[in-house]
């Protein structure tokens, strides 16, 4: 049947998702789909009164409000659905739909949690107990035995399932990351940049490694993963080095402090600074060629700028490299001076 859209009512649960507000790029490139007549114009709702209730299609809605006005007719099937099958097909559908942001995917699931948690059967009930302090977290509600897989059940007994590592994933992100991180998501910080730093306790530390992560640039995020991970394994003197920017999180990549004995790890260090010797002789006489056969003056304007940002790349590394050695020296010639006195005591 067809209807006019000022007869649709949001669904009751809308509200809690993003406070009912739309998203605008959302609503842009939906209108873009209308111009270019690809966007459906099909919703499922339930009877209200004289009206219907959308159990879901809320953007599309509003896009074709903004294009066509409130007495455009759009086709309905009427279902009939209780509160609860209201909730569980709105979520879905945000959990579902790939142009749906992270954060209405985010509130979608911690609404379902929260239905769960109040032991609601209609919307009143849940209006009721589903109160939230100033920053919009819902208060006043007792934990659900095995939450993630409660919650992923409840969300598919009517239907598709919804994958566990999903509704885990963002309900750590929703309750352990910071906020201001939370509303980088998707805008500045992966989903699974957000996940990895969910994991670091500290609200603080985990603004602080994100910066550290920007440092090393995009990559592969698998390997991001791992570098937070030895991150959290390290001790607290080299964890405050890569939070001030003294060590780069990509520089963690070979360290596995916990996997290897102290024999083995000062072996290790022999042969990698066995190798950074050679590797440094054979560069200085490269570079040497490239001077004294004046190769310089063959590069293009591009090669010249390359080859001038990584030797100052190069430079500052080096400058780096250089302090912690001097440091390095320092302790061992401290020690070499206890061994001494130890041994001319004995």
């Amino acid at each position: 049947m067809q209807v006019k859209i000022k007869d649709l009512l949001p669904n009751p649960f809308k509200k809690y998702i993003n406070e009912g507000k739309f998203n605008k790029e959302r609503i842009e490139i939906l209108i873009e789909s209308i111009e270019h007549g690809t966007l459906p114009q099909h919703f499922y709702a339930r009877k209200k009164g004289s009206k219907f209730e959308l159990v879901a299609g809320h953007h599309r809605i509003e896009a074709l409000t903004r294009k066509f006005g409130e007495d455009h007719k759009v086709d309905i099937t009427t279902v009939i659905y209780s509160d609860e099958e209201m909730l569980i097909d709105m979520v879905r559908e945000n959990m579902t739909q790939r142009n749906t942001d992270f954060q209405d995917k985010k509130e979608s699931v911690v609404l379902a949690r929260e239905w769960l948690r109040s032991g609601s059967r209609n919307v009143k009930q849940f209006n009721i107990r589903a109160k939230r302090d100033n920053k919009g977290k819902f208060i006043g509600s007792e934990p659900i035995k095995d939450s993630y897989r409660s919650i992923a059940k409840f969300l598919s007994k009517h239907g598709k399932a919804i994958c566990y590592g999903s509704v885990k994933n963002y309900l750590n992100i929703h309750d352990n990351l910071s906020k201001e991180l939370v509303e980088e998501v998707g805008n500045g910080l992966t989903l699974k940049d957000a996940v990895v730093l969910s994991k670091i306790e500290s609200k603080e530390e985990q603004k602080e490694v994100k910066i550290a992560l920007d440092n090393i640039g995009e990559g592969d995020q698998v390997e991001r993963g791992k570098l937070v991970t030895q991150y959290k394994n390290l001790p607290t003197t080299l964890k405050k080095e890569v939070r001030e920017g003294r060590i780069n999180l990509d520089e963690l990549k070979d360290v596995s402090p916990h996997s290897l004995s102290n024999g083995e790890m000062v072996l290790q260090f022999h042969k990698r600074l066995s190798k950074l010797s050679a590797d440094c002789r054979t560069i200085r006489r490269g570079l040497m060629q490239f001077r004294e056969g004046s190769l310089f003056n063959e590069f293009t304007p591009h090669q010249n700028e390359g080859f001038h940002s990584r030797m100052k790349a190069l430079g500052k590394e080096q400058e780096k490299l250089l302090d912690e050695i001097v440091r390095c020296l320092g302790v061992l010639s401290h020690e070499k001076k206890r061994q001494i006195e130890r041994i001319e005591k004995g």
